[in-house]
C-alpha cells in the first residue's frame, strides 16, 4: 500500500549542477522503491536559519511522494548516506 509523504531535502550549496543531480537521484531512488514523485518544488538557494557544517546557504527542494510503507526505512537510510544532502525531513502527507 502506497502512502503519501512530503520530503524536504537540503543540499550542500556547491553548484546548481549538483543540486539538479540531487533532485534526479532522489526521484530515481523513490522509483526504485516502487514509489513515485507526484510533485517537485525546487526552492533554490536559501539562507540557512543557523550554520550547518559551517555553511550558511544551501539548496532546498520539496517533494510530494507516494511510497510503500515497508520501503520508507530503507529509503530514509539511503538519504542519510548521500553526501550531497545536509538534512532531510519526511512527513506524512494527507
Amino acid at each position: 500500500m502506497n502512502r503519501k509523504y512530503e520530503l524536504m531535502v537540503i543540499y550542500r550549496a556547491e553548484d546548481d549542477n549538483g543540486y539538479q543531480e540531487g533532485n534526479d537521484w532522489v526521484t530515481e531512488k523513490v522509483q526504485s522503491y516502487q514509489g513515485q514523485v507526484t510533485k517537485l518544488d525546487p526552492w533554490g538557494l536559501r539562507r540557512l536559519a543557523y550554520p550547518i557544517e559551517k555553511r550558511t546557504q544551501a539548496y532546498y527542494s520539496v517533494f510530494q511522494i507516494e511510497l510503500p510503507v515497508e520501503n520508507l526505512d530503507e529509503f530514509s537510510q539511503d538519504l542519510k548516506v548521500d553526501e550531497r544532502i545536509l538534512r532531510f525531513m519526511i512527513t506524512r502527507g494527507e
